[in-house]
Formats: C-alpha cells, structure tokens, sequence
C-alpha cells in the first residue's frame, strides 16, 4: 500500500490466477471484513452506466454489450432489477443518454427531474436511461448519472456506482473476481475508489514541457493546500468505479463547492477531484476520511479500453470474448 499523502491511500492491485479470476458466478465465501451480520449481503452490488451518445454505431456497440452481458446469469439491467429485485443480479448496467437537446448540460438536485419526460427514439430499450440534460462528454453528464444513481442506491440497495465509455469492453470474469476480493457490500463500502490512476502532472509536460509551472495549480489551492500533492490524481475515464458514500460525496461537492476548485473539462478528472474534495470538507460526512484507491495496473484490469468501431479488428475482438466467456461459464456450470 502506497501512502501518497493526507488521508489518501493507494493499493497496487496485481493479477491474481487464472482460478481466482474465473470464479465468477457463486461467491460465498469471499473475503470481507468480519462484523457483518448474517442478515446482511455477502456479496455487493455495482451499477455501472454505459456512456452513450446518439450515433450511426451506437446500436451495434450496443448489441455487443447486451450479448455479452446476456450469458452472464449475474449481470442484469437496471431497469430489470428495479422491477424483480433478483438477488441474482450483482452488476447492473444501463446505457446512459442526454435525452433533452433543449436541457442544462448538468443536474445534481431536485430542483428539475433528474430523467428526460420525452427523448429520442432513435436509441431507446428497457436499458436505457434518458436523463433530463442535453447530450454532452465534459460538461456535466457523468456529475448528472452520478446523482441520477444517488437517489436509487439505498432503494435498490447499490453499494458502488461507476462509469464506462461506450467503447470500454468489460472482462466479466476478471470484473467478478474483482469483485469479491476487493468491494465488499455495505457496511463496509466505504471511501473506495477504483480505477487506472494517472498523473495530472503529464498535463504539464505536454504544455509547458516540464513538471509543476509555478501557476499551475491554482485552482486546487483554492480548497486545501495541505492536499495538493493528491489532487493530480485521478481515475482515467474509460472506466472507474465509487462505493456509494463517496458517489454521494460527489453530489455534495457538486452543490457546494464553486466549480473553478475542481472543473477542467475533463470528466474524469473532475469526477475524482469531487470525491477528494468531499473528503476535506469539515461540513462533509465524508470529512477525514481514508480514502482506499484500488490502482489497477495493466496486468490486473477488467476491462479492455479502447476497442474503437472503426479498427477493422473490433468486430474479431468481440466475439472472441464472447466465445471466451462462454466456454468459462460453461465450464463453470459443469
């Protein structure tokens, strides 16, 4: 474990076997933290939201998704739990829209609704959430399915919510053996993380062609300077994940805190900057808390990003995982 600076944590996350990984559909013994009470879940709960945006390939990144996440028995839409409530369903997915062309570019409280009352039909099933804001990348769209996933969690009994580009191809069985080593269900969701952690600091070497200009970190002193040395860290936006505590820390700091203390443009950054910052903040829940960053390194990811439509191999890449998660399944079942 890596100690970066006040109150931030970093766990290097290495492969585990190809047994560990494989495991995939029936975890009953994981190793969570002991205290939790024999009515409680053992197993946690993650939403993930798709991020998609109206386009000529939409559908068919679409059907692979859904053909995908189709022979997982674990896997289920958001739209399906809310409706069954399945205990069989531990990673909910749902495409996510800008559904209102004439909307903000972000909500993040109840001042309007959170979800679109008319939208598009050209990109629509029971997978797909339309929220209330016109379709956007960096401008608040991730802020907005963030609190979108707030006001469901506790209901629906999530204990961690993340993002994934539509491009992002998701290793079921590696995201499940992931799973269960290392996001425990509530109580013991708390202040984590997870991610492919990058450096701020290349921002600088690109612009300025060295490290930490004198200016350059500004906005951030703007809150606390005693965790500057954090605050350049962030979650690479192909795909991250937050235990509901810090999800809502978001939300928080998104009504709370002026923008110029976290707002670049760039979704992934502002999203994580948020979360720290819910972290520093006296009036805060989240106030002093530890946070538990899960660095995936290149070797332990679930996920593969980017697998673009455009690269003539994209079409091969899929379906070979399909025929791979099918034949570990299969020999799972058996």
């Amino acid at each position: 474990m890596l100690d970066i600076g006040p109150g931030i944590n970093i766990t290097q996350l290495q492969p585990q076997s190809f047994n560990e990984l494989s495991r995939s559909t029936d975890f009953n013994s994981g190793p969570f933290p002991s205290g939790i009470p024999a009515d409680k879940r053992t197993k946690s709960r993650v939403l993930v939201g798709i991020m998609a945006v109206e386009s000529r390939s939409l559908n068919d990144y679409a059907r692979v998704h859904r053909e995908l996440f189709a022979l997982h028995p674990n896997v289920c839409s958001l739209q399906y739990f809310t409706e069954t409530r399945s205990s069989a369903c531990e990673l909910l997915y749902t495409f996510v829209l800008g559904g209102n062309e004439n909307g903000p570019t972000e909500i993040v409280n109840d001042t309007m609704p959170v979800l679109a009352s008319s939208f598009s039909k050209i990109f629509s099933g029971e997978d797909v959430t339309h929220l209330n804001i016109r379709e956007n990348m960096n401008e608040g769209k991730s802020q907005t399915w963030f609190y979108y996933a707030s006001t469901v969690a506790d209901e629906l009994g999530i204990d961690y919510v993340g993002k994934i580009d539509l491009d992002t191809m998701l290793y079921l069985d590696k995201f499940f053996g992931f799973k269960e080593m290392h996001l425990p269900p509530a109580p013991c969701n708390n202040h984590i993380l997870v991610g492919q952690m990058v450096d701020k600091d290349v921002w600088n070497v690109e612009k300025y062609g060295k490290r930490f200009v004198t200016d350059f970190w500004e906005k951030e002193k703007l809150v606390l300077e005693h965790l500057l040395p954090s605050y350049h860290i962030y979650a690479q936006g192909g795909c991250y994940i937050m235990s509901a505590d810090l999800v809502k820390g978001v939300v928080r700091v998104a009504n709370t805190v002026p923008k110029e203390n976290y707002f670049e443009q760039q979704e992934d950054h502002d999203v994580t900057t948020m979360a720290f910052i819910s972290t520093v903040i006296k009036e805060d829940p989240n106030y002093a808390a530890t946070m538990s960053l899960k660095q995936m390194t290149s070797l332990s990811l679930f996920w593969k990003h980017p697998v673009k439509r455009q690269r003539r191999n994209w079409a091969v890449a899929w379906r070979n995982e399909y025929k791979r998660m099918e034949r570990i399944l299969r020999n799972t079942v058996s």
